[in-house]
């Protein structure tokens, strides 16, 4: 056996080049419950829309903090040698999660700035296909620790099938904004859903990724 002395120097060594794995697991669940708690704002707001700005603001705000989580997992992963799978899917999984809320942050941010006083007649069943969205990106984000490959495939099966639903509302939304006569309000509310939906493309972008590093890693 190794001196008392060496094996200190070892373990400290170890320390600094082995960070705790369960960082990366921690910021990435802080994140995805972040987009989950946007999501229930997004969708409460269609419940009350008389106060779309303070709903608005919130979610401001919340994007604000997925950047910041964001942030500092690029720094850990800059100054960590060994990670729990692969450096570029941690940071491939926090862009697509981080994407989600900024079309969620984008969405009310157009429906505040363009004035649109009534809530949008479909914006209800987007949000709530977001939102169910979200809570398997979730679900999915939190199986990484046990790398929990079947449960992730279940979780991106279901995502998938949400986006195709997220793909037929918007299109159909689409068909009754072109038989209003004011043409701003098409643009405006053309834009809003827009938003909405690609708020549901990347979702299915994330539980790819979540996906594609459970088969790398199981």
């Amino acid at each position: 056996m190794a001196p008392f002395s060496a094996r200190v120097r070892t373990v400290g060594l170890r320390e600094w080049v082995i960070p705790s794995e369960g960082k990366f697991f921690d910021l990435l669940e802080k994140e995805s419950k972040n987009v989950v708690v946007a999501a229930e704002q997004l969708l409460d707001l269609f419940n009350h829309y008389d106060r779309l700005e303070a709903y608005m603001r919130r979610i401001e705000e919340l994007e604000h903090v997925g950047d910041a989580l964001v942030h500092d997992i690029s720094l850990e992963l800059n100054k960590s040698f060994i990670t729990p799978f692969d450096h570029s899917d941690i940071a491939a999984l926090a862009g697509r999660i981080d994407d989600i809320l900024d079309y969620i942050d984008a969405s009310t941010q157009r429906m505040w700035m363009y004035r649109i006083s009534a809530a949008p007649k479909s914006g209800r069943t987007l949000a709530e296909l977001i939102l169910a969205q979200v809570k398997e990106v979730d679900a999915g984000v939190h199986c990484l620790r046990k790398m929990d490959s079947k449960t992730i495939q279940e979780k991106r099966i279901v995502v998938n099938r949400l986006e195709n639903e997220a793909d037929d509302t918007t299109n159909a939304a689409l068909v009754e904004l072109f038989e209003l006569d004011d043409t701003k309000m098409i643009m405006k509310l053309k834009e809003v859903y827009e938003h909405m939906e690609a708020a549901t493309d990347r979702c299915e972008d994330a539980s790819d990724v979540l996906a594609d590093i459970a088969v790398k890693n199981a």
